[in-house]
């Protein structure tokens, strides 16, 4: 009986296998108070996902909707809310997110101006970062980016920290004024009070009556 081998490559058959089809991740969420009377939801966006549910305490109180925000209005100051959001497709809805909650409070719009008499050197490539109430802000500056505007809550003990870029022999040619949005000043730093590092603090009252808030401390 003859006997031999088999070599080369033989193709028996060829087929495709589906992923069986389910409804999305539960999505991210974050909850923050806006104004007195409002929060902003944000979630990441899913992947699959075709709408979003919205979920006060349990009770759903906005549904389809295609976008990454929602805003609640209509609150009262002072109260904790707490909400869940859920990713919907066609096969159906997801688990509900991490609970998110957020408390509205009373905010002042605090205008925060630098000015550089020589030609914005000093504020090229330059940071200012803002924390209170365990938020951080950093905000980049330059010649043409030198003014901002945050809403902070009232109360909130604020922390300021300059600074700088890629010009620091030019800080002395900076200044600084913190306002309210009605004008009235928090702290004005004259050039050649900043330094690389310079933080200060003051505290936000939105008061009518009482508009000003002098630094509390500079280091």
């Amino acid at each position: 009986k003859a006997q031999g081998s088999l070599s080369g490559t033989t193709t028996i058959g060829t087929f495709t296998i589906d992923c069986i089809p389910s409804a999305p991740q539960a999505p991210v969420l974050t909850a923050k108070a806006i104004d007195a009377t409002s929060i902003t939801l944000s979630w990441e966006t899913v992947t699959g996902a075709e709408s979003y549910n919205v979920y006060q305490d349990g009770n759903s109180i906005a549904t389809d909707l295609t976008g990454t925000t929602y805003d609640v209005a209509d609150l009262t100051t002072g109260e904790e809310y707490c909400f869940t959001v859920t990713a919907v497709n066609n096969i159906g809805e997801s688990e509900h997110s991490e609970e998110a909650c957020a408390t509205p409070e009373e905010m002042c719009d605090v205008v925060f101006t630098f000015n550089d008499s020589y030609s914005g050197y000093g504020l090229s490539g330059a940071t200012f970062t803002i924390s209170y109430g365990g938020e951080t802000e950093q905000k980049s500056l330059s010649a043409t980016s030198r003014e901002f505007t945050l809403a902070i809550p009232s109360g909130s003990n604020v922390t300021a920290t300059f600074n700088a870029g890629s010009y620091p022999s030019y800080i002395s040619y900076v200044s600084l004024d913190v306002k309210y949005a009605g004008g009235d000043v928090i702290i004005s730093l004259a050039k050649g009070s900043l330094s690389d590092g310079y933080s200060f603090e003051f505290t936000v009252d939105c008061t009518p009556e009482e508009p000003g808030a002098a630094p509390t401390t500079f280091f």
